[in-house]
């Protein structure tokens, strides 16, 4: 049986690697070329802002946008959480 996700196996996958990412750039990352280690170093307040920022143009792409762009919006919406638990 298949989900509108996919297969739950291949999103772990991808939430798990983009994880690792994210991990990477805040130990390695040069906060003058990479985003995440970026906004890592900007802390918690710079994170959770983006984190709405983020929210609401998701909220707004499902009212009004295609499917496309909600799909976009809504991976942005997940790395910047993902980043935000991890400052």
């Amino acid at each position: 049986m298949t989900t509108p996700l996919g297969p739950l196996a291949r999103l772990a996958a991808a939430l798990e690697h983009l994880s690792g990412t994210i991990d990477a750039r805040a130990l390695e990352g040069d906060a003058g070329t990479s985003w995440t280690a970026r906004l890592l170093a900007r802390g918690p307040d710079a994170a959770a802002a983006k984190i709405a920022e983020e929210g609401n143009e998701l909220a707004e792409a499902v009212i009004r946008e295609s499917d496309d762009n909600v799909a976009s919006e809504a991976a942005d919406v997940i790395y910047h959480l993902m980043v935000g638990l991890r400052a």
